[in-house]
């Protein structure tokens, strides 16, 4: 296609404003993450930070692949609103007279304390009244009365001016209720109500409380003040606004709440059911490396066995006498042992909350965690329950502990916990080849010694490594002798042959390979002190070699993928020179793998002329060539293939199998493009109280909107940015506007600028840019005009409607072939409008849609950047 730059003023039009759909507005966000649920329900825009981001996607033509892109954030703050939630709080201790308070059972004449997180919704600090008594307070359908109310927590979330008093310790509420001290915007406050259950409750009974009274009003949260219905206030929970200037106070009243004070109100209620008491059940596994268990329950722990640490996991399943899963723990793995024999917290397990009064339990060890209420990890009665241990594992002791009652036959003593339920497991040794030294392999009988070390790198956890099995007769070999008697293939005996490491060390092994360059494999397990073989099978190597020969190729940067297949890569035009390769990139190496021996050869790293070579080759051997971002290792598994960031392959990176022969091999070519990176920036550059006075400053602060005229930006390879990471080809001087645009009132209408430009790279195709809206603001697209010069000051001209390129939709329709998931993963968005850029000839004038655009080659050429303005309002 023509390049950019050639395509009439008609092209540029649409283009720039095909790009107008970009103003998918984020919801306003506190600075640190929220514990309550997402509340909404203000009257006007939501408090703290109002987002605007960008979004889109195309087609790469590198590889036709769909690639999301965002813009940065632009964001105002808005003026004061005052606000107030509640809710239950994630956990529910209760009191029995300890003095710290845990969770055990709720039973008759314990005290539940129930916490409520109340949180300051608005965007000002203010005080929060708390009440001295709940507005429902029942257990069993029964009202009770609540204990001292107590403030038991402040956490301030947001920095204010001056000092906000906060305290862990209680603080009492008296009964008429109470002020707190002042709450900053989005900080909480955790209001402790307690409840005694009276004597005689049966189990079950439900126990409801409420904090706060909006009965009548419209919503429990962010609701203007209305007195209780004990016609007091007594029990309501609402904002008391700071006076003028006092911590950091916003003069002036706040926009909503009620008509005298601008309160607003809010209630939160939760529930708990009265149960049967708990008890404890727990033990521990110990690693039992030298099998003093013996298959059974007792002197697993004889003095030198620590908890086992378990890579992956295991848990240990509690399994009632019908056999169905009762509770499932991970064992811990993460704890600290202490010295030899001491009980640290490796290894050990608890079942907590578990009900008394059962008889019939089981304990199964397990690779599995099963639900619960689900059959055993093996189906059946529990007598034939059977567990499970990761490989690399075995079982000293039973791995389901035997029948156990939690009751004592005393319903009035029924003990707390059950402990001791102690299982022993051992860890097996590890099987780890080596390879020997290379060798030359003249032809004839020839009696290698095999060294120690293509054994001795084997380890054991928990012992020692006594002795070694070769388990089938080795590869590419004529015979083998082990501690002096031989064998060939054909009297190999079926179950391996075993070895000691004193028998090993003494040159007990030798191996005649057969002629020329080969490599004698030898399959081996190791075996611990305790008896146990390895699960796994390794591998020692004895390489032999043969005559060298040399492979060479080219990656070259395949720019107008003419590639078919590994021919015709290179083109007029092509190189092998990028600033990508060699020491100014990414490094990218180029690997040369045996598929005889299923191990890296050699690896090097592919300079700037993008030519690699290898010498010393092994002939007549079977090899491939790859390349990657990670350099191969020596006798190593082959890395994984893969290209550096933005950047896809136009051949395959594996050049497949080929034989080396006798003769130099070159032109191992391949073939890489650079993936198109569009990239989006967005910016505030007007502020007005209506759509006809809009200035380039803040008229509530004076912020100023002009931004730094220097800004020019790109973003990183994914172009997915949340910070840009270097500079692209903007022209000098051209964004203006700020992404931080300070506050703004409900009513205010603000100017978005997009500024747009496919960076560097191969052409962008299928370009949709959408514009979902939240619902803080109201968004007008015939406010939408487009500037086609280098002067970001020029108010431009109206946007042609184009019906065929531009969908408008409602709600939450945004196309699914839209980037929209930042608008639309965090609440109900207002409609919005999606363009297409590019397309394939559609439009009312189809030589003015092309159907790609091409990446720029330099500060502003081709001409592919532009930018477009659209205003929105404050939802007042």
């Amino acid at each position: 296609m023509k390049p950019l730059h050639q395509i009439d003023k008609r092209y540029r039009q649409i283009l720039i404003a095909s790009l107008i759909s970009s103003g998918s507005l984020l919801p306003l966000v506190p600075a640190l993450a929220d514990p309550l649920s997402p509340t909404g329900g203000q009257n006007s825009a939501a408090p703290g930070v109002l987002q605007n981001q960008a979004t889109a996607a195309f087609t790469d033509s590198a590889d036709n692949t769909i690639v999301p892109i965002v813009s940065d954030i632009v964001s105002v703050t808005v003026a004061e609103i005052a606000g107030i939630s509640a809710a239950a709080s994630a956990t529910l201790p209760i009191n029995n007279g300890a003095a710290t308070p845990t969770t055990p059972t709720l039973y008759p004449t314990s005290t539940v304390y129930f916490d409520f997180v109340v949180k300051n919704e608005g965007n000002d600090p203010t005080r929060l009244f708390i009440p001295g008594v709940p507005s429902v307070a029942t257990v069993g359908g029964t009202a009770v009365t609540a204990g001292q109310i107590t403030i038991v927590n402040y956490n301030t979330v947001a920095p204010v001016t001056g000092t906000v008093t906060t305290t862990a310790a209680s603080t009492p509420i008296p009964t008429a209720g109470q002020d707190t001290t002042s709450v900053p915007a989005g900080g909480y406050v955790t209001v402790r109500v307690p409840i005694t259950i009276p004597f005689g409750t049966a189990n079950g009974a439900v126990i409801n409380v409420t904090l706060g009274n909006t009965a009548g009003q419209p919503s429990n949260i962010n609701t203007p003040f209305v007195i209780g219905a004990n016609g007091t206030g007594g029990n309501d929970l609402y904002t008391d606004d700071n006076p003028d200037g006092t911590l950091g106070e916003t003069n002036g009243m706040p926009f909503n709440g009620d008509s005298t004070y601008h309160r607003q109100e809010a209630s939160a209620s939760q529930t708990s059911n009265v149960v049967v008491p708990k008890v404890t059940i727990s033990g521990k596994v110990y690693d039992d490396g030298n099998n003093s268990a013996n298959n059974t329950f007792t002197n697993v722990q004889d003095g030198t066995e620590s908890g086992a640490v378990v890579t992956p996991p295991i848990y240990a399943v509690l399994v009632n006498s019908a056999g169905n899963v009762v509770a499932s723990t991970q064992v811990i793995n993460n704890g600290t042992n202490g010295t030899t024999g001491t009980n640290g917290t490796n290894g050990t397990y608890s079942f907590t909350n578990i009900d008394g009064y059962q008889n019939g339990l089981y304990i199964v060890l397990s690779t599995t965690n099963p639900a619960v209420g689900a059959p055993a990890p093996t189906a059946g009665t529990p007598a034939v329950i059977a567990g499970t241990l990761p490989t690399g594992w075995t079982a000293t002791s039973p791995l389901i502990y035997t029948a156990f009652s939690v009751t004592n036959g005393d319903t009035t003593a029924l003990a707390a916990s059950y402990t001791g339920k102690d299982f022993g497991i051992e860890q097996l040794p590890t099987a780890v080849g080596a390879s020997a030294p290379t060798q030359v392999n003249s032809t004839g009988i020839n009696q290698f010694t095999v060294p120690a070390t293509v054994f001795t790198g084997s380890t054991d956890p928990d012992g020692t490594v006594a002795s070694y099995k070769i388990t089938a007769f080795p590869s590419n070999t004529v015979s083998i002798q082990i501690n002096g008697t031989p064998y060939t293939s054909a009297n190999f005996p079926t179950g391996g042959v075993t070895f000691t490491l004193a028998q090993l060390t003494g040159g007990g092994v030798k191996v005649d390979p057969i002629d020329g360059a080969s490599t004698v494999n030898i399959l081996f397990q190791a075996i611990d002190n305790a008896g146990k073989s390895s699960a796994n099978t390794a591998t020692g190597s004895m390489p032999f070699t043969a005559a060298a020969v040399t492979v060479s190729g080219t990656v070259i940067d395949d720019k107008d993928k003419s590639a078919t297949g590994f021919t015709n890569i290179l083109t007029n035009g092509e190189t092998g020179t990028d600033t990508l390769f060699g020491t100014n990139g990414t490094p990218i190496y180029a690997t040369l793998y045996n598929l005889d021996t299923s191990q890296v050869i050699a690896s090097q790293v592919i300079p700037s002329t993008g030519i690699y070579s290898f010498s010393n080759v092994p002939a007549t051997t079977n090899v491939k060539v790859l390349i990657s971002t990670t350099a191969g290792v020596a006798n190593g598994a082959a890395p994984a293939i893969a290209l550096p960031g933005g950047w896809v392959g136009t051949t395959a990176q594996d050049s497949g199998s080929f034989n080396t022969g006798l003769f130099p091999i070159a032109n191992k070519d391949f073939g890489v493009i650079q993936r198109a990176k569009l990239v989006i920036v967005k910016r505030i550059t007007k502020i007005g109280k209506t759509a006809a006075t809009m200035q380039t400053s803040n008229p509530n602060d004076q912020t100023p909107l002009t931004g730094s005229t220097g800004d020019s930006f790109n973003f990183n390879a994914t172009n997915n940015p949340t910070v840009p990471t270097y500079t692209g080809n903007w022209p000098a001087n051209y964004i203006v506007g700020s992404t931080n645009a300070g506050k703004v009132l409900p009513g205010d209408f603000i100017e978005y600028t997009i500024y747009f430009m496919n960076n560097q790279g191969a052409d962008a195709k299928n370009i949709k840019i959408c514009d979902p809206i939240r619902g803080n603001q109201s968004y007008n697209p015939s406010s939408i005009s487009l500037n086609l010069t280098s002067d970001p000051t020029v108010t431009g001209t109206a946007v042609p409607d184009n019906a065929s390129r531009i969908n408008v939709f409602t709600g939450n329709a945004v196309p699914l072939t839209c980037n929209a998931s930042a608008a639309t993963s965090t609440g109900t968005n207002n409609g919005g409008v999606a363009i297409d850029i590019t397309t394939i000839g559609t439009g009312t004038a189809a030589t003015d849609q092309p159907v790609g655009v091409p990446g720029a080659t330099g500060v502003g050429t081709p001409n592919t950047y532009g930018l477009f303005r659209f205003r929105t309002q404050v939802k007042p």
